[in-house]
């Protein structure tokens, strides 16, 4: 959010060049625990890398994942191995826990950043997402589903 005189408008600094990266990620609400990669792209070989390294770093016998209708989330070809996708109804991303997390990850590390350049910007996301994965009991309450928690 950015404060300004009424009648006028906020100056915000624009580079004119446009950099871009792509998170993928997953919270378990129970716990907080949080898991994530950036990607060059969001694909399904993209996202076949995040499942298979989350199933190797995060140890549990059985996971629930709910998803968005993303393309990429429904190939057939895609190894879910202990995970077993939930896909939210076409249009509800509000339903999914982590986009409140992503949420509060753009307005505390992104409101007012300007990039100069790709670096930058990747290193201010992996900064962004070291502090939640940090803080399970931050991600725990931004993330509470309501009547699992």
């Amino acid at each position: 959010m950015v404060w300004s005189r009424k009648g006028q408008r906020p100056n915000l600094p624009f580079t004119g060049a446009h950099f871009k990266d792509n998170v993928i990620g997953a919270v378990r609400p129970a716990d907080g625990k949080f898991f994530s990669l950036i990607m060059p792209t969001s694909n399904t070989r993209s996202f076949q890398i995040f499942l298979d390294e989350m199933q190797r770093h995060v140890q549990s016998r059985r996971a629930v994942m709910i998803l968005d209708n993303a393309s990429w989330h429904k190939p057939k070809i895609l190894d879910w191995g202990r995970i077993q996708p939930v896909y939210l109804p076409p249009y509800s991303p509000d339903f999914n826990p982590i986009e409140r997390l992503w949420l509060n990850l753009k307005q505390n590390f992104f409101n007012l950043f300007t990039a100069n350049t790709h670096d930058a910007l990747t290193n201010r996301l992996a900064d962004a997402l070291c502090f939640y994965i940090d803080r399970p009991e931050l991600c725990k309450s931004i993330c509470r589903v309501g009547g699992f928690i």
